[in-house]
């Protein structure tokens, strides 16, 4: 009911004909909805209120990461994550539609080279990483060259590394 009401305010013929409820159970939904001001009621239309929309959107948010989470469910529980800061799992809801690449044991950097070739002439790069990989300074610095976005996911010490090995002056370090 919230998610529908993020599209503005509905008359109650329209919510029950788009939940195909009958109205009196709709009356009931919205009835909850008013109390903790999640909803407001004006001459038999309804509206959400700032507070309805801002759980609105964080349902929304929630429905999402759990969507990322399942699609990739395999990687999070195979993978060491402890070492991911709170608030970037907050914002794991980016990583909604994007692919996992894998290694092989016989090869461990092939999802890396795998991932850079795919990303040539892109303008904009997201990458996360726990170990260092040959070239990937070259390669990063290549995007930095050709003013790509670059948002990486580091550990300290390979961060510090690879600006070294890259070159790379202007870089925008947060923790």
């Amino acid at each position: 009911m919230r998610i529908l009401l993020l599209e503005g305010e509905k008359s109650l013929r329209e919510l029950y004909h788009e939940l195909g409820r009958s109205p009196p159970a709709v009356i009931h939904v919205l009835h909850g909805l008013e109390r903790p001001h999640f909803v407001l009621a004006s001459h038999k239309h309804y509206a959400l209120t700032f507070i309805g929309r801002a759980v609105a959107l964080k349902i929304i948010d929630l429905s999402t990461m759990m969507g990322v989470l399942n699609e990739h469910e395999r990687f999070w529980i195979q993978h060491d994550t402890t070492g991911i800061p709170d608030y970037l799992l907050g914002m794991m809801l980016l990583l909604r539609d994007s692919t996992v690449l894998a290694s092989s044991e016989a090869d461990v950097f092939e999802a890396y080279r795998c991932g850079f070739a795919f990303f040539e002439g892109a303008n904009a790069f997201r990458f996360v990483s726990a170990a260092a990989m040959p070239d990937a300074a070259r390669f990063l610095n290549k995007f930095a060259s050709d003013r790509v976005s670059l948002q990486l996911v580091l550990t300290g010490d390979l961060l510090d590394a690879l600006i070294e090995r890259a070159g790379i002056a202007r870089v925008a370090k947060t923790t």
